[in-house]
């Protein structure tokens, strides 16, 4: 009877243990989320290709006659008799079956309507490009970047803005620049707060997170708090990359207490 009773208790706390976890896991969910793309274009940039209307023309030929004393005089390219195309009096003064280009009616253009909507998220989650915009010209070694964007978060209830490189995966080593799959450590960095103007404290730089969901904090704010942070960046380009343009895709995730 003592170990029926005993029995019991034991799976009273272990289901009150899996209800617990279960609410735990239910506690947070993804609100909405955006993706900002930045363009790094390593410089020296490639020197252009040449056209084909760049090669450089053949010198034009021209007849010339010479003189008894010895000068030249250059012949007259249209002698001879003039030679016109006549096939009657009622035809055009061009070749058998060749077709003179006709002015054809062109259709009217077909409207096109833009229903332009609102993101519906916007009050929690914005993301705005500082003054320099998304894309930015960086050297061989080491840039940072300051306020590259700006983010907004806010939610009525208790939230946690996280991110990670956007399309990474854990265990695949190398793939795009910057950015890169784990376990191979990011190019890209990234602090909240400004970088510049000097004199300002050293920043700690964060590694861009590169294994996918659930991704990294960014940071935690309570229930109805509204937070703008402006995120800097620094990119590290090794002597090994070529030069070019590339591109860093950052996943932002508003997770919300339900």
């Amino acid at each position: 009877m003592r170990n029926a009773h005993r029995l019991g208790l034991l799976g009273i706390v272990v289901l009150g243990a899996l209800a617990a976890f279960s609410q735990a896991d239910a506690l947070q969910s993804t609100k909405t989320y955006k993706v900002v793309e930045i363009q790094f274009t390593v410089t020296p940039s490639p020197a252009p290709s040449v056209g084909f209307f760049a090669k450089p023309k053949a010198p034009v030929q021209v007849a010339t006659l010479p003189q008894a004393d010895g000068t030249l005089l250059v012949a007259d390219p249209f002698a001879g008799p003039a030679q016109v195309a006549y096939g009657g009096p009622l035809s055009w003064d061009v070749a058998p079956g060749v077709m003179i280009a006709q002015t054809q009616a062109q259709p009217s253009p077909v409207p096109v309507q833009f229903n332009a909507q609102a993101d519906p998220n916007a009050a929690y989650l914005k993301i705005v490009p500082g003054t320099g915009g998304y894309s930015f010209n960086v050297p061989y070694g080491t840039t940072p970047e300051s306020c590259v964007f700006n983010i907004t978060t806010y939610y009525t209830t208790a939230y946690t803005l996280t991110d990670w490189g956007y399309g990474t995966a854990s265990s695949n080593g190398n793939s795009s620049y910057p950015i890169y799959n784990y376990p191979t450590v990011s190019d890209l960095s990234w602090t909240i707060g400004s970088v510049v103007p000097l004199p300002s404290p050293t920043p700690t730089w964060t590694k861009m997170y590169n294994e996918g969901t659930p991704g990294q904090t960014v940071w935690n704010k309570a229930a109805g708090v509204s937070y703008t942070g402006c995120i800097s960046l620094e990119i590290i380009v090794p002597t090994t990359l070529a030069p070019g343009t590339y591109t860093a895709a950052i996943q932002y995730n508003l997770q919300v207490t339900l």
